[in-house]
């Protein structure tokens, strides 16, 4: 296990996989950025779990490596998202859809980033891309279907015209 974490290359979490892989004897994994106390976490940030880099549990798995593996490709990928989300921001519309282009290559199959980056690219002015995304979205996970019907436009801006494309009838947002 040491010579597969030693010779693996990547983020700490990656080195600790490719070590569990070449083990297979541990079940769950956590990794802190250098110098963290997790005791004082909670004094610093009212959200102590954003002090962490990973924390996953796979305890009951049938093959928790496999597992540890497929949820550390899903944090990478919502992290590119979440940078993704911060270059929309700053309106760098291009990093932006090419991070969650790079997330949904991590995560193929994963309804929440292609539905959020139909919104992006709403926000772009591509609503026959939003729509096709949000479509897909829902293909994948029908209760989108529901969210999309009642989000505002401030969540999801010129939500209405996609809403219209699909043929989502609109509610009210529920308060």
């Amino acid at each position: 296990m040491s010579e597969a974490f030693r010779g693996a290359e990547g983020p700490l979490a990656e080195r600790i996989l490719a070590a569990l892989e070449a083990g297979q004897a541990a079940a769950a994994t956590r990794a802190e950025p250098v110098g963290s106390d997790p005791r004082r976490a909670h004094g610093r940030c009212r959200a102590p779990w954003k002090n962490r880099t990973v924390d996953l549990r796979v305890e009951d798995h049938p093959e928790p490596i496999k597992e540890l593996r497929r949820l550390v490709t899903l944090q990478r990928a919502y992290a590119l998202a979440d940078e993704g989300d911060g270059a929309f921001a700053r309106k760098d519309y291009a990093a932006a859809m090419h991070l969650y282009d790079a997330a949904l290559q991590l995560a193929p199959g994963n309804d929440e980033l292609i539905f959020w980056r139909g919104s992006m690219k709403m926000g772009i002015g591509d609503e026959a891309g939003a729509a096709d995304d949000c479509r897909q979205a829902i293909e994948w996970n029908p209760r989108w279907r529901d969210l999309i019907a009642r989000l505002p436009d401030s969540v999801f801006p010129g939500v209405e015209r996609v809403c219209e494309r699909l043929e989502i009838p609109r509610t009210p947002a529920r308060r």
